[in-house]
């Protein structure tokens, strides 16, 4: 499921109809955007802004580039999961 997250990472996985196309195209087992799925993408959303959140004090200072675009990644991250788990 987080094969998709890097394609337009802060989105739902049901707005990615033509990934998920391209990606049925060519797979043996195919994905749907199934509720079940959207609540897996969006557990995956979280933990990919849990490793970027953590990543950024071993990686970088306050003063570098790297830690902003870590905060601001997380940011949206952590806001696409849990809006897809209020649903």
């Amino acid at each position: 499921m987080l094969d998709f997250v890097c394609f337009a990472f802060h989105q739902p996985i049901t707005a990615k109809a033509d990934v998920l196309a391209a990606y049925n195209a060519v797979a043996s087992t195919q994905v749907a955007p199934t509720r079940a799925e959207e609540i897996r993408f969006a557990i995956g959303q979280g933990y990919l802004a849990l490793i970027m959140e953590t990543e950024k004090y071993y990686r970088y200072s306050i003063t570098n580039f790297g830690w902003w675009r870590n905060v601001f990644a997380c940011r949206l991250l952590y806001h696409a999961a849990f809006a897809a788990l209020e649903v």
